[in-house]
């Protein structure tokens, strides 16, 4: 496939370090998936601390946390538990929207984009769960790549192969898909 679409979580990594081994694959856009643009334990990834550092080191900054984040403000994505939803999510306007927007960048303007979250591990992360699983489902043009905390490619396929694995009683969606949960995202 031509068209990649790479995933990373910066744990606790320097953003030099995040920004060379994202290069070393090609990336030069970077779109923040989270929510909330900030970190407790790594302020360098607070959203107001990257847009302007990020031009400084050769990368471009893009935030979608608001349409295609873990933990969405409108009440209605979640369960009476408080848990997230994410087939409710999916379906929403602004979310297809907002994918699409990715997707067509990816495809039409050939941009190398990364989507950021600070989870190392992909699985535990809605941008293998919420995003890499809707993206392969939708568009078959654009294979999910997730940056391990090792910096070595693990294909969207394997990590829902080591889910699967892992769990093989998985909880399923109103769409009936396997939804791997490790924990649940109450808000």
């Amino acid at each position: 496939m031509e068209h990649i679409l790479y995933t990373i979580g910066y744990g606790n990594k320097t953003l030099k370090e995040l920004v060379n081994t994202l290069k070393g694959f090609g990336v030069t856009v970077i779109y923040d998936v989270r929510s909330i643009p900030a970190s407790r334990n790594n302020p360098a990834f607070d959203r107001i601390n990257l847009v302007p550092e990020l031009p400084k080191l050769g990368m471009r900054y893009f935030f979608g946390g608001d349409n295609i984040g873990g933990k969405p403000a409108n009440k209605a994505y979640y369960d009476t538990d408080g848990v997230l939803d994410y087939s409710l999510l999916q379906q929403s306007e602004e979310y297809k929207t907002a994918i699409q927007r990715l997707c067509d960048g990816i495809v039409n303007q050939h941009l190398k984009v990364a989507l950021l979250c600070g989870e190392y591990d992909a699985a535990e992360c809605h941008r293998s769960r919420l995003i890499g699983t809707f993206i392969n489902e939708h568009y078959s043009g654009i294979e999910i790549q997730h940056i391990t905390g090792k910096g070595v490619l693990e294909s969207q396929q394997s990590l829902i192969a080591r889910l699967e694995a892992a769990n093989p009683n998985p909880l399923f969606s109103a769409g009936e898909q396997p939804y791997y949960m490790f924990s649940p995202m109450k808000r």
